[in-house]
């Protein structure tokens, strides 16, 4: 069985970089805009994606939709092993042209 390495660690990478950005979203959702709702982690995930998408904020609404993506990302690395490193190297490249923005 042939492992390729690379592919593992960008898979992997993925996912730390999806809860990074999830908690400093969550993290400012509590300490700046004092929604203490989401320090209990029932379904947290789910509800700051409704939050943010149910936002009459644009940016929260952008934002929303760009943690959504990552989501999707991430889901992919963890899951589906019809995805492969190419597609992993283009979605971070997205990404990280987003964060910049």
């Amino acid at each position: 069985m042939s492992i390729n390495t690379k592919e593992s660690h960008i898979r992997g990478a993925i996912t730390m970089y999806y809860y990074a950005v999830f908690s400093a979203i969550r993290d400012y959702l509590i300490n700046i805009k004092h929604q203490f709702q989401f320090k209990n982690s029932w379904k947290v995930h789910k509800r700051v994606w409704e939050f943010l998408l149910n936002s009459s904020d644009d940016n929260a609404n952008e934002i929303g939709e760009f943690l959504f993506k990552v989501r999707d990302v991430r889901n992919h690395a963890n899951y589906d092993a019809e995805y492969d490193l190419e597609y992993f190297l283009k979605e971070l490249k997205n990404i990280h042209t987003k964060l910049k923005m």
